[in-house]
């Protein structure tokens, strides 16, 4: 086979090769349970610390063993959800239910992968870590 036949035919098999190996990051469904948090849980009913006035709180369980490390959350405009960023290279989204000022529970959780600017899954640990990293009102 004449090498300028090989020239052309590289771009081609390189573009075949990307397209048949490269899949979009999916979003996977995460069990999170949830419990009523308490500002003081031998006085249910306290809701003031000096000037603060408690609402309330969830704390949040999940038997998946990527759940855990996250920083940078970020509640919904609307109240209805809830973003946040692992220091294992994943987004952490939680849907409350409903818009509501404190939220009862988890209706959905799910994981999706932090993806680098070419849209692909991070998978080197030194950039999974991303202390601070947070979405933006746009949903960057």
């Amino acid at each position: 086979m004449p090498a300028v036949l090989h020239y052309r035919l590289l771009p081609a098999l390189l573009i075949l090769a990307i397209c048949g190996c490269f899949q979009p990051a999916r979003s996977e469904p995460l069990i999170v349970r949830s419990a009523a948090l308490e500002l003081n849980p031998e006085q249910p009913s306290e809701s003031a610390l000096d000037r603060l006035q408690y609402l309330g709180g969830l704390v949040l369980a999940s038997e998946d063993s990527r759940f855990g490390g996250y920083s940078g959350l970020v509640v919904d405009r609307d109240g209805g959800g809830l973003w946040a960023v692992s220091d294992t290279g994943h987004w952490l989204r939680l849907e409350f239910g409903r818009p509501e000022a404190v939220p009862a529970g988890i209706a959905r959780g799910e994981l999706l992968p932090l993806l680098d600017s070419l849209g692909r899954a991070v998978t080197a640990k030194r950039d999974q870590d991303a202390e601070a990293l947070r979405r933006t009102a746009d949903g960057r």
